[in-house]
């Protein structure tokens, strides 16, 4: 049987043959052992941590190619490979697969889904202390970062980070 098929070649049908997916879990398992290590019934893909990002990710090993989980999930579902958009996880949990929780999003709305920085001291997304010892409120935006203004206290700036966060991301808001 062929499973090769274009760029790294892996197909919706090729896909389908080889694992099952529980889209109300998020669990996929092989169907075939395609590895001594990966026999039939074990669970597909490995948890990987992302220093950078401090989380963590499924990825899968497929004929000798590594693939992002939830990129190979999308396949599954749709019969078509993601192309250029990122798969954003709704509740900001890249281990959870779930069909539900996996949408479509270009990298400016992914941006928008993302959580506070580790190394945020404000306790509040978007929001820092500036010199003059007022809040600031800043967000990223497709044409660069913008200012929101200077406010008494953080959770000010944090309810003017949401509002643009509303405003410039709908639906991908993460405000916290």
């Amino acid at each position: 049987m062929n499973y090769l098929d274009g760029k790294h070649g892996l197909t919706a049908t090729t896909i389908r043959d080889l694992i099952t997916y529980d889209p109300d879990t998020g669990i996929a398992t092989w169907k075939v052992s395609i590895s001594n290590r990966k026999p039939v019934g074990a669970v597909v893909g490995d948890e990987t941590k992302e220093t950078a990002r401090g989380g963590s990710r499924r990825r899968v090993g497929i004929f000798g190619h590594r693939y992002l989980f939830h990129r190979v999930i999308w396949l599954y579902m749709t019969g078509e490979w993601p192309g250029e958009h990122e798969i954003d996880h709704i509740n900001n949990d890249s281990t959870d697969n779930r069909w539900t929780n996996l949408r479509l999003a270009s990298p400016h709305q992914n941006q928008g889904n993302k959580r506070r920085s580790k190394h945020n001291t404000s306790g509040h997304k978007g929001v820092s202390l500036h010199k003059s010892g007022k809040w600031r409120a800043r967000i990223s935006t497709r044409s660069g970062e913008i200012g929101l203004g200077l406010f008494d206290t953080a959770e000010e700036a944090a309810e003017a980070y949401a509002a643009g966060a509303r405003r410039f991301f709908g639906e991908f808001a993460r405000a916290a």
